[in-house]
């Protein structure tokens, strides 16, 4: 007995030991010990030689008892010491996965050679029940993989994924914990050695909801090196349990995604690399290559990451989720349905803007997954959506992880026929998470670029907090709707006294119908774009045509993702009908209110109410005009049925003064050839005449009696004697009825 013994190195503590050797053969009735390292040896049994083996044919010797190890340092230093070369540091979460360790279990030497021994144990290693058993024909301090060997062993653990990883020494140098709940299983593991060539080696994992099959061959490289080459069939319904297997650190944030394919697996010492050509995950398929190595090139350094893989279809909550401390919830499914245009919608005012939830994960970041394990991804994606109905297109992906800080130098990716590419830096420290990138777009004859800074503990708050600025430069675009142009024809023609139009629409419905039609050209101009509080907001673009004039403000919502651009369309009308001046007209407003990937399908809302007013208004004055107008008609019309009827009178007046004159010029003539008698000669030679007799008739020259007071003439005409019965009245004019003006009453010449 010794309470303390030292050999070199080694440190051994409580010693008890009792060895008889008698005639070749040794017999250890006890043999305790700890070490310093704290592993409990209790042994016993007996030895032979050689000579006295072949006589018996028995074996050389049996060794049975106890092995115990309680903690990791202990586990550790037991691997060193049963030698096996890669044995694992004892901060290793493998390690400690398999702490305490305690066994029970008879070591057999021979009897095919004095190196050769078999072992046989049964026991618990940590949570596990393990047992199995060893065949080495050069013993423990020999090289496995050149001489015949063999593996069996078998474990059942509560934990299986844990168990399975630190057994399977794919183990992570990180000691955090898996973040899932465990799952329990079976594992058994199959080694065989012919001494010439690979060690053939099968392994089967299998619990509820999870199966992988290896199947590989294990190599000597050199010295202290080894590979291990070969197959795994991986069914997985959580892909965190698979994750967990390769001993990688797993966060809540991942979900449950099914993992189901081949996958090519090597291990050497410095780590392992897994290549897939068809690995099915969720919805979609990836293909790549993954691997874990050592950042100092050896088994003893740090580890690393790095990734290069093609996937279908990826999200971007879904990487994030790689990074978050709990499950992002998954949106229930709807059924799509066509938009049905509401137009009672469209004419609502004030606009009802109901607040949208934002499409980034509200989970905080996990502190030890962030950036725990360096390395570098590089992917490529079919599609990489941002939310359902919005992603990139042929997206490219390049990260280089350091601890605390994920660098992302290329995020490119096409989206809306334009091209979309991003820098970022997400910074991680105690408290929050720091994010600074730049993101440039291009598309057709538009350029624009915007840099941006936000902090927060999730991303959903981070988003909220963007506040950024850049420009929007738009070259000779043209663009289709809310032209002024439209709006002008339908204003002129309701002014001009058309309530509908041909299809029998009124002047709100047609205005309805025309927004969309039309083009307005725009540019070369630039426009700033400014971020704050997660608003991204355009500067106000505005435009002016020759038929009026269209400004634009635009806002989006980062953090939902939703759009307002709202549109004043003031047209321009004549002045009036004979007046080529045009003038202004009140604004209507359109507002396109959606998410953004809906862009293309997004309905109008508007108000036209302002420009219907104002419309009525110029309509009333058109009216007016056209009123005056006409009753300058009337009056010239007037003015010349006077003058014409005037002028009719005057040529009858100077007809009857032509017919006068001729017929006094006639009388004349007749008088100058007549012979006066009677009462004519009389008057012509001076003697008084008699007043002409008013009771007795005369006698013209036609034999005919004249009237009384009527006196015939040399010419056989009668005259009539002067009086006021006989005087021709001058003709006077009918007097004109003027009619009473009434403006708002309809022309008869409309």
């Amino acid at each position: 007995r010794a309470s303390e013994l030292r050999d070199g190195d080694r440190h051994y503590k409580n010693v008890e030991a009792e060895v008889i050797s008698d005639n070749g053969r040794v017999s250890v009735p006890r043999l305790k010990l700890i070490t310093s390292e704290g592993i409990k040896l209790d042994l016993e049994g007996e030895t032979s030689s050689t000579t006295a083996s072949e006589k018996s044919k028995a074996p050389l010797g049996v060794m049975r008892g106890t092995v115990q190890a309680a903690s990791a340092s202990a586990v550790a230093s037991l691997a060193r010491t049963v030698g096996l070369r890669d044995a694992p540091a004892a901060a290793d979460a493998g390690v400690q996965d398999l702490s305490p360790l305690a066994l029970a279990g008879a070591l057999e030497f021979g009897p095919q050679s004095e190196t050769a021994m078999t072992v046989t144990f049964d026991g618990t290693a940590g949570v596990a029940r393990i047992a199995g058993n060893i065949k080495l024909d050069g013993g423990l301090e020999t090289d496995w993989t050149k001489v015949a060997a063999g593996l069996t062993l078998s474990a059942d653990s509560p934990d299986i994924v844990a168990t399975s990883a630190a057994l399977l020494a794919l183990r992570n140098s990180s000691p955090a914990r898996i973040a899932i709940d465990p799952k329990p299983g079976h594992l058994s593991i199959v080694a065989r050695s012919g001494g010439v060539g690979p060690v053939l080696v099968r392994a089967n994992v299998a619990a509820q909801g999870l199966s992988a099959d290896i199947d590989g061959r294990l190599v000597a490289l050199q010295t202290d090196q080894q590979e291990f080459a070969g197959n795994v069939r991986l069914l997985a319904d959580d892909a965190r349990h698979a994750m967990a297997l390769a001993g990688m650190h797993v966060t809540k944030g991942i979900g449950v995604l099914p993992l189901e394919g081949s996958l090519a697996l090597t291990t050497t010492n410095n780590g392992w690399t897994v290549t897939s050509t068809a690995l099915k995950a969720g919805e979609t398929r990836l293909a790549g290559t993954f691997a874990v190595t050592n950042a100092a090139g050896n088994d003893k350094g740090p580890r690393k990451y790095s990734a290069d893989l093609d996937v279908q279809t990826a999200t971007v909550s879904g990487l994030l989720a790689f990074l978050m401390t709990d499950t992002i919830p998954t949106p229930p499914k709807t059924l799509e349905t066509k938009p049905v245009r509401d137009y009672s919608k469209w004419r609502r005012w004030p606009l009802q803007s109901e607040p949208l939830p934002s499409v980034w994960p509200a989970q905080s970041f996990d502190g030890v997954a962030f950036g725990s394990v360096p390395g570098t991804i590089k992917a490529r994606f079919s599609s990489l959506s941002i939310e359902p109905g919005l992603a990139l297109r042929d997206a490219e992906l390049e990260a280089a992880i350091s601890p605390g800080l994920i660098d992302v130098s290329r995020l490119d990716g096409t989206i809306n026929n334009g091209e979309l590419r991003t820098k970022l830096k997400i910074d991680r420290s105690l408290l929050s998470t720091t994010l600074k990138g730049t993101t440039e777009f291009s598309g057709g004859k538009s350029t624009g670029s915007v840099n941006f800074t936000g902090s927060g503990p999730a991303p959903s708050e981070i988003l909220a907090s963007l506040t950024g600025k850049g420009e929007l430069s738009l070259e000779d675009l043209t663009l289709t709707g809310n032209s002024p142009a439209a709006i002008e024809e339908v204003a002129e023609g309701f002014v001009g006294g058309k309530n509908r139009n041909a299809a029998g629409l009124d002047v709100e419905d047609q205005l309805l119908a025309v927004v969309k039609t039309g083009n307005m050209k725009i540019g070369p101009v630039k426009v700033p774009v400014s971020i704050e509080s997660g608003i991204a907001r355009l500067g106000t673009l505005k435009v002016e045509m020759p038929e009026g004039s269209t400004s634009n403000d635009t806002t989006l919502d980062l953090k939902s993702l939703k759009l307002d651009s709202q549109w004043k369309i003031e047209p321009r009308v004549l002045k009036s009908q004979n007046a080529p001046e045009r003038v202004l007209l009140a604004p209507i407003t359109v507002v396109y209110s959606g998410k953004l990937k809906d862009l293309a399908m997004l309905e109008p809302q508007i108000v036209t109410s302002a420009l219907e007013r104002e419309l009525l208004v110029r309509r009333m004055e058109r009216n007016v005009e056209e009123l005056e107008r006409l009753r300058r008609i009337d009056e010239a019309k007037a003015k010349e049925e006077k003058d014409r009827r005037i002028a009719e009178e005057a040529q009858r007046i100077k007809d009857l003064e032509a017919k006068r004159a001729a017929a006094e010029a006639a009388r004349a003539a007749g008088l100058n050839q007549a012979v006066p008698t009677g009462d004519a000669a009389a008057a012509a030679a001076g003697a008084p005449v008699p007043p002409p007799s008013n009771e007795a008739g005369t006698v013209g020259s036609d034999g005919a009696a004249a009237a009384p007071g009527v006196e015939p003439n040399g010419l056989g005409q009668t005259r009539l004697p002067p009086g006021p019965a006989n005087v021709k009245k001058p003709w006077r004019k009918k007097p004109q009825v003027r009619e009473t003006w009434k403006p708002f009453s309809v022309s008869p010449y409309q």
